[in-house]
C-alpha cells in the first residue's frame, strides 16, 4: 500500500506511484463529556499532519461552539479515481492528528483522523475531567484510529 500525504502547502505527494491529485475534505470535531454528552463549548482544536510535526490550521485557534462543535475544517486530501480506489494501492485518504483540550479536563489527542475528498467526516471526542488528586500523573489521553479496509481485490487488505 502506498502512502499518500498531504504537506501543509497542500502539495500531495505519493511514494513510488506518480503523483496524485489534491482534492480537499473537511472535518467537524464534536466535544463532549464522557460522562453524558454534554457539550463541551471553547474547548481548544488543534490539527497538525500525519507526523503531528506540523500545525496545518496556524492562522486562527479553533474552540467549539454552544453544542461542543468546531467550525468545518477544510484539509487537503487525495483524489482517486475509481480503478485507484478498486486496487488498494493508493491510500485513499490523508491522516491528521487532532488534539483537544479544555480547563481541568484531560487532553484528547486522535491520531491517524481520516479525511477524504469531498467527504464531511465528524470526529467525536469524548473528554473525562480531571480527578482532583491527579499530581504528576499524565494529564493526556492518546486514542489511535485504525486504518479503513479496503474493498477491492486484495481480498480486504488494509489502506495504511
Amino acid at each position: 500500500m502506498e502512502k499518500t500525504s498531504v504537506t501543509a502547502g497542500g502539495a500531495m505527494e505519493n511514494q513510488g506511484n506518480g503523483s496524485v491529485p489534491v482534492g480537499e475534505g473537511s472535518l467537524v470535531v464534536l466535544v463532549t463529556t464522557s460522562d453524558g454528552g454534554y457539550p463541551l463549548e471553547g474547548a481548544i482544536v488543534s490539527v497538525y499532519n500525519e507526523e503531528g510535526t506540523e500545525k496545518f490550521i496556524k492562522t486562527e485557534t479553533l474552540y467549539t461552539d454552544r453544542d461542543g462543535k468546531t467550525p468545518v475544517i477544510r484539509l487537503p486530501a487525495p483524489v482517486l479515481t475509481p480503478e485507484q480506489l478498486y486496487e488498494c494501492k493508493i491510500r485513499p485518504y490523508n491522516v491528521y492528528t487532532v488534539a483537544l483540550e479544555y480547563p481541568r479536563f484531560y487532553t484528547n489527542i486522535h491520531k491517524d483522523v481520516q479525511v477524504y475528498a469531498n467527504i464531511e467526516s465528524i470526529l467525536n471526542s469524548f473528554m473525562m475531567p480531571l480527578p482532583a488528586n491527579i499530581g504528576d500523573a499524565p494529564k493526556t489521553k492518546v486514542y489511535i484510529i485504525p486504518p479503513t479496509r479496503c474493498l477491492g481485490p486484495t481480498g480486504g487488505g488494509v489502506n495504511g
